[in-house]
Order: C-alpha cells, then sequence, then structure tokens
C-alpha cells in the first residue's frame, strides 16, 4: 500500500503520507517535511539528562531506603508500600501519551487501549506470577541495606545484566559470546572481592557478608525475573510493560496487605507505625516510582545505552556521599571489586555498540534491529 502510494503521487495518498503515529516509540512522524539537522543533537542532550535523572533516582533511591531500613524491622511492610506506588506508571505513561498526540486531530489519534498488546486477563496472571520473583528481589535487596553500604549493594546488584547473559542462555537459548563471558568473569569477580574484606554497618565482620550475599539473591531473582518476563510477553512495548507494573502495583495493594499484618501477628517482623520512618519511606517510594519511569521512558525514547550507563553511575555517586556522609572508609578489594563489576557492565555493552558501528558503515539495517530486539524495555525490580 504504502509503495503504490509513492507511486501514484495523488493528492490523497500524499496528505495520508504526510504524517501517522509511531504506536511502537509513541511518537508522531511526519513525512515530505526537511529533516531537523539538530534533532540528533537534541536526542543526545535529552538522553544525557536521562543519564543524570536515572543516575540521581538510583543512588537517592538507595540511599534513602537506607535510611528507612536503619531502625525497622518490619521490611515486608516497606517493600510492600514502596510497590504500592507502582500503580501509578501506567497512569503516567497515558498522560505523557496524550501530550504527544495533544497536535494531532481527534479522529486520528491512536486509542491508548490498542497500545497494550496483552489482554487484562493475562496482564493479572502476569502480575500474579511474577509477584513472586518481585518480592524476593525487593525484600532481599531492601533488607541487605541492614548490613551493607548502599556503595557495595549497588556495585553487587550491577552484577545483573551478567546473570541475565546466563539465564538467556539457559531460557532464550542466546548464543554464547566470548566477550559476555569475560564480562561475567569480570562481574564475579567484584563481587568476591566486595564481600572479601566487607564489612558490615556497624563494622561487624561477621554479619557484613550477610548483606551481601542478600544482594547476590536480589540480583539472581531480578535476572530470572526479567528474562522470564521476556520469553512470557516477548518484545512488549512500553505501554504493555508499564500496564503490568501497574497491574502489579494494584494485586500488591488490593491483596498482598494481609503478609505484613500476618507477620506482624506472629511476631515474625514487629509492625510498630510509630517506628515507620514515613518521610522517608514516601521519599524512597516516590524516586522509585520516576526511577521506573525514566528507565522505560528513556529506553523507548533515547538510546539504550544511555540508559545502562545511568544505573553504572550510581556507583560513584553512591561511595562519595558514603564517604562525605557516613564517613565510611573502603579498603582496596571494596575499590578494586567495584571496578570490576563496572568494567563487566560495560563489556556487555560492547557488543552492542560494536554492532551498529559496523552495520552503520556496512548500511545492514537489519541488522541493528536484530541487536536492538535485546533491549527492549523490561519491569525493573527496585520497589525500594
Amino acid at each position: 500500500r504504502l509503495a503504490n502510494m509513492w507511486k501514484t503521487n495523488s493528492d490523497e495518498d500524499n496528505e495520508m503520507l504526510n504524517e501517522y503515529y509511531d504506536a511502537e516509540d509513541d511518537v508522531v512522524v511526519k513525512i515530505g517535511e526537511p529533516v531537523d539537522p539538530n534533532a540528533k543533537r537534541r536526542k543526545i542532550i535529552f538522553g544525557l539528562l536521562i543519564i543524570a535523572g536515572i543516575a540521581i533516582t538510583w543512588t537517592a533511591n538507595t540511599q534513602v531506603a537506607q535510611l528507612s531500613v536503619t531502625n525497622v524491622e518490619c521490611i515486608f511492610f516497606l517493600m510492600w508500600f514502596s510497590t504500592c506506588w507502582q500503580v501509578l506508571c501506567f497512569p503516567m505513561y497515558v498522560l505523557k501519551h496524550f501530550y504527544v498526540q495533544r497536535k494531532i486531530p481527534s479522529k486520528e489519534r491512536v486509542p491508548i487501549r490498542s497500545l497494550v498488546t496483552m489482554e487484562f486477563k493475562s496482564l493479572v496472571l502476569m502480575a500474579i506470577f511474577f509477584y513472586g520473583l518481585w518480592v524476593v528481589a525487593n525484600y532481599s535487596y531492601t533488607r541487605a541495606l541492614k548490613y551493607t553500604s548502599a556503595t557495595a549493594a549497588t556495585a553487587i546488584f550491577s552484577m545483573t545484566p551478567a546473570l541475565i547473559f546466563i539465564f538467556s542462555i539457559i531460557i532464550l537459548k542466546d548464543p554464547i559470546r566470548a566477550l559476555r563471558v569475560i564480562a561475567v568473569a569480570f562481574s564475579v569477580a567484584g563481587v568476591f572481592l566486595i564481600s572479601w574484606n566487607g564489612k558490615s554497618l556497624n563494622n561487624a565482620k561477621e554479619v557484613g557478608w550477610v548483606g551481601d550475599a542478600l544482594v547476590v539473591l536480589a540480583s539472581f531473582a531480578a535476572a530470572f525475573y526479567q528474562v522470564l518476563f521476556k520469553y512470557r510477553a516477548g518484545e512488549a512495548n512500553t505501554a504493555t510493560v508499564t500496564a503490568f507494573l501497574s497491574t502489579m502495583g494494584a494485586f500488591n495493594l488490593s491483596i498482598m496487605w494481609i503478609v505484613p499484618l500476618a507477620l506482624d501477628s506472629f511476631a515474625v517482623e514487629i509492625l510498630d507505625a510509630d517506628s515507620v520512618p514515613w518521610n522517608f519511606l514516601i521519599l524512597s517510594s516516590v524516586l522509585s516510582l520516576f526511577y521506573n519511569f525514566l528507565i522505560n521512558f528513556g529506553i523507548s525514547y533515547t538510546y539504550p545505552l544511555f540508559v545502562s550507563l545511568g544505573t553504572v553511575l550510581g556507583i560513584p555517586l553512591n561511595a562519595i556521599i558514603d564517604t562525605a556522609v557516613r564517613g565510611r572508609v573502603f579498603g582496596w578489594a571494596e575499590i578494586s571489586g567495584g571496578l570490576f563489576i563496572t568494567i563487566g557492565f560495560l563489556l556487555l555493552l560492547v557488543p552492542y555498540t560494536i554492532s551498529e558501528v559496523i552495520a552503520k558503515f556496512r548500511g545492514n539495517a537489519g541488522y541493528i534491529k536484530q541487536e536492538n530486539e535485546d533491549r527492549s524495555p523490561t519491569p525493573i525490580l527496585r520497589a525500594q
């Protein structure tokens, strides 16, 4: 149909081709107008702002979450409260969708429901199924902050992409690539170095390893979660992902409130409303919400590489705050471990960058598309 339009060049066809809505990227695309030479520059600048936003929200979220868990034991309640805020993910996407379509005639606007590629029943069933992994990842990470520093937690959790590569080979049957194997080795070595002389927040080495082990468990759960989500949902777009997160938040809000009360009844985790730092808890929940939104919006709008670098910057930012505010002194093992994990993280990005450069010179657009399929937005497991 499009090919015939270009051949006939009729007025009706040209009018239809003048502007259309790209549902996948949620943008208005104009055809037949001069290409803006500054469009790519603006996209890069906007990507840099997204990097800053992700790095700041990621770092602030971890620091505030650590303040939230310092003097309380009701960790599940803290996680439950923060997860409730995920209900707002899809409404935030809807506002962005309406903003993008504001200049499109009402008859030509794409209904928001058509962008969600999964039925409501499927969304609910998936939310229930993945909620267990969500709890393991977020509960483990949050409780780990009682025993280890925010810097160590952020660094160890950054090994998640390496674990995703391993699970992708097993579940998605992805090919084994030598550079990614090296990246996994760097990540594992980094975790070992951080835990080697790792001490807890109270400088007690005998419990310092507990926090590191909990972060490793959270990283495993997060990686398994994301690979399973891709196996089940395929190349889900941003609308579907945010709808899924909101559905999970609604399930958490409407049903899982029973769990904190049960834990309190059996004296497993005492829920004392007076001891809960509500100011830090609310701030952490808001930061988590914006972090998830920036991740998903960044992947769909700008280059995925920018989104990944934003999380890496959380390691040095947390180290600066831990040193300046908490007076924590990091040993050579922790510093080396953080560098090893960062190198491993960056090595996982190298194949994408190289393939895009090679494809650009060869003009192989299909190869770029195949590489980009591995980077579709997936739910981010960070409620705290």
